[in-house]
């Protein structure tokens, strides 16, 4: 189950004009039910059957039922002018100056031949999945952009894909065939062995599973780790506890905090080009022309309130609803239960050179929505595990444990026994040493 939250802004014209501050309205949750289909066949196991190859469809529906009150797929928000933004950065970071004078002066013709704004209000599915304008069309078709390579790819804009436009390009995991502790991890997603879209190809790695899986028998401490293709990068996963889910056991898992943090401030996230403010991690690379986009935790848990949050007025976040948490079953390796969340955000830089920008408060990561996806096991499916070997597999283990502690407890009495004989058999030879030293006396 797809959940939409947005960041309505309610004074989008006196934003624009700089008179206010931007004031946002949290609206959701717009509820979308998932459909994942993944195809293959006999044909399809490669490797002597220690690979499966498959090809996918993920597709949304909107979801009355499970969204907010009142709340309808049309319903009007407005936010930030995500293309507008997109191309002013992309502008300004060119090194010619000769190069960024010249595409300054061309965005500033299309912003008002296009009677652009710096907002834009469109309904609620098409703001996810696909909506376009004047000013879309044109920074799509403009020759002179597409010379300098700063042209949209398409005619519209997609925060998210309704129906997978790659769904014909084969991925392939591991079965477990050879090694069952590498069950469900990727050797190509999407037909791609490493991304190619990060500045080290360290970053590029498609390491882990989907995160539906991954491999049994997890001790206490056991860490993991998940490729997540909505932000086309591997991600660690922290043990975090023990719990219970349906009365079955569930390693509980998150992010580590350092994930979030920037690469001033740790290194290694220069990797993916996090050069942001701690709680913020860079997603620019998922889009063409590489718009300013960074993505958080809902509320922005966990990053600087003052670079962040404090900008925008949001609420304070609440981490057990704002954080990515899944919760994995030790014996089996399979995902009970999770809990995705991602907040979209688009740096805005004031700037002098454009009339849109200039009223800006210095730099803003401005929310446009955060998206929370949340499955729960259902009781079917614990039956259905229960039934195909999981009881058994458990009383297994727990009566392995049993007869090992027994077996544990035997040796300890033992030890005790013999230990209290000797002990006994020490005071008996201690009191006939003495019986004899007063019978040689006499």
């Amino acid at each position: 189950n797809f959940r939409r939250y947005f960041y309505n802004l309610t004074n989008p014209e006196k934003f624009a004009k700089g008179e206010e501050q931007p004031n946002v309205t949290e609206l959701g949750p717009y509820s979308y039910r998932e459909y994942r289909l993944k195809f293959y066949n006999s044909s399809s196991f490669l490797d002597g059957n220690n690979r499966l190859e498959y090809t996918d469809l993920k597709t949304f529906d909107f979801s009355p039922n499970t969204s907010g009150p009142g709340l309808k797929d049309d319903d009007i928000i407005c936010t930030v002018n995500l293309p507008m933004i997109g191309a002013i950065a992309k502008v300004l970071q060119l090194e010619s100056i000769v190069e960024r004078l010249f595409g300054v002066g061309i965005l500033k013709g299309i912003f008002f031949t296009t009677n652009a704004k710096l907002y834009i209000c469109q309904p609620a599915t098409n703001l996810i999945f696909k909506y376009s304008d004047n000013l879309i069309r044109s920074l799509h078709s403009n020759a002179i952009l597409k010379l300098m390579k700063m042209n949209l790819p398409t005619d519209y804009v997609s925060i998210q894909l309704n129906a997978s436009s790659n769904g014909s390009i084969p991925s392939i995991i591991n079965t477990g065939r050879k090694d069952i502790n590498k069950i469900g991890e990727f050797f190509q997603w999407q037909g791609r062995e490493t991304l190619g879209l990060w500045p080290e190809e360290s970053a590029n790695m498609i390491n882990g599973t989907e995160g539906i899986m991954f491999r049994p028998n997890l001790k206490k401490g056991d860490n993991l780790t998940a490729f997540v293709d909505a932000t086309y990068r591997s991600f660690p996963l922290q043990y975090s506890g023990t719990t219970k889910i349906k009365g079955l056991e569930a390693f509980k898992y998150t992010l580590p905090s350092t994930v979030f943090d920037s690469a001033f401030k740790n290194p290694e996230n220069a990797r993916w080009g996090s050069w942001c403010p701690d709680g913020l991690i860079y997603l620019g690379v998922l889009q063409q022309p590489n718009p300013p986009v960074f993505g958080s935790k809902a509320h922005f848990l966990d990053a600087d309130p003052v670079e962040t949050r404090d900008k925008i007025q949001l609420p304070q976040p609440d981490r057990a609803k704002d954080d990515t948490i899944l919760y994995v079953h030790p014996l089996i390796g399979v995902t009970l239960q999770f809990q995705r969340v991602l907040q979209m955000n688009i740096q805005i830089n004031r700037t002098s050179r454009f009339s849109e920008l200039q009223h800006i408060n210095g730099t803003m990561y401005y929310p446009i929505l955060y998206i929370k996806e949340h499955t729960e096991m259902t009781d079917d499916f614990k039956n259905y595990l229960m039934k195909n070997g999981l009881l058994e597999v458990e009383i297994a283990t727990y009566s392995a444990y049993s007869v090992f502690g027994f077996l544990l407890f035997i040796a300890v009495v033992c030890i005790l026994c013999s230990v209290l004989m000797c002990t006994c058999a020490a005071k008996l030879s201690s009191k006939r040493i003495k019986y004899e030293r007063i019978n040689s006396d006499t």
